[in-house]
This record gives C-alpha cells, sequence and structure tokens, in this order.
C-alpha cells in the first residue's frame, strides 16, 4: 500500500465524506503510481512529465490487463476518462503538498497562475484588489457528443427561421389540405 495514496484516500472517504468517488479516484491515483514506477521516478518528481503519462494513458492497459501494457496506435481511454484520471491525480498531489509529503514545487507543475489584471473593470466587479486563478496545465479538449451536436445544430437552424415558422407536425394544418375534423 502506498502511505501518500492512503493518507489521501482515507481523507477523502472520511474528512470530505466521499464514498462514492473514493474507487474512482483509488484506481486514477493507481494508474498514476503504476505509470511512476514503470518510468522509474518517484511519485512526486513524476508531475513534470505529465503529458507522458497522459499520452500513456491514452495507450496503455490498466492494471488488471497486464500491469499496463502498452499498445501503441490502440486507443485505450478517451479524452474524458483521461480528464477524470488527471483531476484525481493533481487532488492527490495538491493534498500531499499540503500535507507536507510533497514539495511545494508540485503546484506549480500542475496549474498555470495567471490574475485578472487584464480582464476590463466591468468584469472585475467592484472588489480591490487582484484575484489569483489556477488553470490545469494538462487537460484533453473532449469532442462534443453526437446528441449535443445534434442540439446545437438544431438551435442554429430555429434561430435563423422567421418568427412563427417551425417544424410541421403530423395533422398540422398544411397550406392547400383540409384541416382534420
Amino acid at each position: 500500500m502506498h502511505r501518500a495514496a492512503d493518507d489521501f484516500l482515507r481523507h477523502l472517504r472520511f474528512g470530505r465524506g466521499r464514498a462514492e468517488g473514493t474507487t474512482t479516484y483509488a484506481t486514477s491515483v493507481s494508474l498514476y503510481l503504476l505509470w511512476c514506477g514503470q518510468v522509474h521516478r518517484d511519485w512526486w518528481d513524476a508531475v513534470d512529465r505529465l503529458g507522458a503519462f497522459m499520452l500513456w494513458l491514452r495507450h496503455a492497459e490498466g492494471p488488471a490487463a497486464g500491469a499496463g501494457i502498452s499498445s501503441p496506435g490502440l486507443v485505450v481511454r478517451q479524452a474524458g476518462r483521461i480528464n477524470a484520471v488527471l483531476v484525481a491525480v493533481r487532488e492527490f498531489l495538491k493534498h500531499a503538498v499540503a500535507a507536507g509529503e510533497a514539495p511545494a514545487r508540485v503546484l506549480s507543475a500542475l496549474y498555470e497562475i495567471s490574475d485578472d489584471r487584464w480582464l476590463p473593470a466591468d468584469l472585475r466587479g467592484e472588489r480591490n484588489g487582484l484575484r489569483f486563478v489556477a488553470r490545469p496545465r494538462h487537460r484533453l479538449s473532449v469532442p462534443a457528443s453526437v446528441g449535443e451536436v445534434q442540439r446545437r445544430r438544431r438551435a442554429r437552424v430555429a434561430a435563423r427561421m422567421p418568427v412563427g415558422a417551425g417544424p410541421v407536425h403530423r395533422g398540422a394544418a398544411r397550406p392547400g389540405r383540409p384541416t382534420a375534423g
């Protein structure tokens, strides 16, 4: 058992009451630790190579399928699942930094820190001073689902139609046809 991972999962389960997500987070963290072992890096030091971890996630089978054997060309995990694994790994590493088990530099490898001074004043609101934002450095773009693409297409078509014009439904009166009744 990995002590830092065990501490993190115990914190999730008992400190935050997230019993439902603990198994998913445990699987994600175990994938990260498996990869760290394969690349011969300490778990807190391998954070500098998260791009390689993402590539490994895309093509490597899980622990149950032969200890993370990579299959070049075969996509094993899609972008949405890889992003979910990265969320869990970021949370694990943040917890380790907060608990003093990993150096603070880990956070700068995980997040890009920026501020809101470039925003127009009306978008910054009435508060004074800068607001800092931490954006994850490693994230894949997830393509829209087929259903989402269809909804967007329908919305664009509906926006172009004149007011009152809409799809013709069965049983509706049509020009030149008598209505039933």
